[in-house]
């Protein structure tokens, strides 16, 4: 969710390129209307990628943190990361608190992104597995190694990672 569409048509490259669908909102209301139709089609979003500014001259943040709580109040488990050009350390603070999943500057590094994206993903993954009874110690050490050894193998399977 970005306000800038050359941002918006970024990120959704940058997410295609690990086999990730986006959907792209230009504003709050845009995408509480997507967050809310995902819910009711009983798809909801796996992770959320939000602008904290989405006014012209706007820096403070304010748009970001009422759609930041509209949307835990909506899931409160969902990951929201968020993205901004212009970054406040104690809003970025109080954010994590609240539970952002992350909360990086503009421009962002696109592996650091990538790689937070894919670890929140599979986080959610093996919480999900793991409230259906399954234990994953086993296969999160051996999947670990094996990145770590260079064979990144994804031992889980099926997954988004």
């Amino acid at each position: 969710m970005d306000d800038n569409p050359q941002v918006l048509d970024a990120l959704a490259l940058l997410f295609t390129l690990d086999g990730y669908q986006s959907e792209l909102a230009h504003d709050p209301a845009a995408a509480l209307a997507l967050f809310e139709a995902s819910q009711l089609r009983g798809a909801p979003f796996d992770l959320v990628v939000q602008d904290m500014n989405f006014s012209t001259d706007t820096t403070g943040g304010g748009e970001g943190l009422h759609l930041f709580a509209q949307l835990r109040a909506l899931n409160p488990d969902i990951p929201i990361v968020l993205l901004t050009a212009w970054t406040h350390l104690e809003q970025a603070v109080e954010l994590v608190k609240a539970g952002a999943a992350d909360y990086l500057a503009k421009p962002w590094h696109d592996e650091k992104l990538r790689i937070s994206v894919r670890n929140l993903l599979e986080l959610g993954e093996q919480r999900a597995l793991a409230s259906l009874g399954f234990d994953l110690k086993p296969s999160i050490v051996l999947k670990r190694n094996l990145l770590n050894g260079g064979g990144g193998v994804d031992i889980l399977g099926g997954g988004l990672g």
